[in-house]
């Protein structure tokens, strides 16, 4: 995606599971983020709506996805 990474959005209440899947994300060339709790689930949903929405339902096509940009620096 332009060479930046897709954002695989990770959500849980097991530590140890999430750890693995945030690792297998990473390993296929996703970036990670993880969400928190598994609470956090129903935000998740509604951007998965979203992207339909605009892939599909406003014709935007299906090869997109989120990136989450962070600025990690002072």
């Amino acid at each position: 995606m332009g060479g930046q990474a897709i954002t695989a959005f990770i959500a849980g209440d097991h530590e140890a599971a999430k750890q693995q899947v945030i690792s297998l994300a990473r390993n296929i060339g996703y970036s990670s983020l993880d969400t928190a709790s598994l609470s956090t689930s129903r935000y998740l949903e509604a951007m998965a709506h979203l992207n339909i929405q605009i892939a599909v339902g406003q014709g935007g096509g299906t090869n997109a996805a989120f990136v989450y940009l962070q600025n990690l620096t002072d």
